[in-house]
């Protein structure tokens, strides 16, 4: 990044951006290319740059996370337990649907029919068992599928 783009307020303005609107996560993965590229025609080690850049999106994302909690506990309270309540682990989702842990992140994962699930920081996925309902009877195929 050119020092005149480094500076809290623009970074800050470019990902105020990106939560306006939904954004491609194809889109993300050209960005980090560019990124390498430019990068590298600068000098800098390829490994290093994108270690770079993955310590600042864990960074990033502890930060906003962090931010969220802080503010949400300033706010008025409000009953969420209608959206939360059924809401379960990967492993315990494994379990309803008689699969393994490794399935169930397959099917969240799965670039064509992803299994919609809520990541909360490392080993804090969570997933409605609505979702997990209808996910297993809109393709009854991937229940007979072997582990």
């Amino acid at each position: 990044m050119s020092k005149k783009n480094d500076s809290p307020i623009n970074q800050y303005l470019i990902l105020g951006k990106l939560f306006e609107k939904d954004f491609e996560y194809d889109k993300v993965a050209e960005f980090v290319e560019q990124y390498l590229k430019i990068a590298q025609k600068k000098g800098d080690d390829g490994n290093e740059v994108l270690i770079r850049l993955k310590n600042f999106s864990m960074e990033l994302n502890d930060a906003i996370l962090t931010s969220c909690i802080d503010l949400q506990s300033k706010l008025p309270s409000k009953d969420y337990s209608d959206i939360t309540s059924d809401m379960v682990t990967v492993e315990e989702a494994a379990k309803f649907a008689a699969h393994t842990s490794a399935t169930i992140h397959n099917w969240i994962n799965d670039k064509v029919n992803p299994l919609p699930a809520i990541n909360l920081g490392k080993r804090k996925t969570r997933i409605s068992l609505r979702d997990l309902k209808n996910y297993m009877k809109q393709d009854i195929s991937k229940t007979d599928k072997a582990d």
